[in-house]
């Protein structure tokens, strides 16, 4: 009895086939990732990273379905990832502008973000509150807060409806004005 080799992702077939269905769109996905990270440095890695995803799990893309839709969900799912990480580094220096953030109306928001959110260091409180946040909440919240983005972006980046993320939102912030409260007593 013979055993045949499953074909790696190595095997000149499926790579000739990534190539002929992913390369394509790597200006694509590149303008993309530069409109995410806003960063050139880290879109070029963020593109990468993808294109190495996507190499390793060609074998689960189906022939004939929406490469560019494919390697957009890998991008935006390691974006997320990379925005989350950063935020977990860097808390410390970065959330203690979100207590301002939480009442702040929405075109404020936009306006001036992060440059409030770097303006001071977080409270215990506030770190309890972030971290009692459930993460389906806590994610969209930091994206809008941390990471700049508007809703249209993060509903682009989760792969939601942008009410979706008005709502994960709005509750995030709800959750942890409440957890503030309860954390100081009123």
């Amino acid at each position: 009895m013979t055993v045949r080799a499953q074909p790696t992702a190595a095997s000149p077939s499926i790579r000739a086939r990534f190539d002929s269905a992913a390369l394509p769109h790597l200006d694509s996905i590149y303008r993309i990732a530069c409109r995410m990270t806003r960063r050139t440095d880290e879109a070029e890695d963020l593109v990468q990273e993808t294109y190495c995803r996507a190499f390793r799990s060609f074998h689960q893309f189906r022939e004939g379905s929406n490469c560019r839709a494919w390697l957009c969900t890998i991008l935006s799912h390691l974006n997320v990832d990379r925005v989350v990480r950063s935020a977990d580094r860097l808390d410390r220096h970065r959330l203690g502008g979100l207590e301002h953030l939480l009442s702040a109306p929405a075109e404020r928001r936009e306006r001036s973000g992060t440059s409030l959110a770097y303006s001071e260091f977080v409270s215990d409180d506030m770190k309890r509150a972030m971290d009692a946040t459930p993460e389906v909440f806590k994610t969209p919240l930091l994206l809008s807060v941390l990471g700049d983005k508007s809703y249209m972006e993060i509903s682009t980046m989760l792969g939601c409806p942008m009410g979706t993320v008005m709502s994960r939102i709005h509750r995030a912030r709800k959750h942890v004005r409440k957890c503030l409260q309860a954390c100081r007593g009123t």
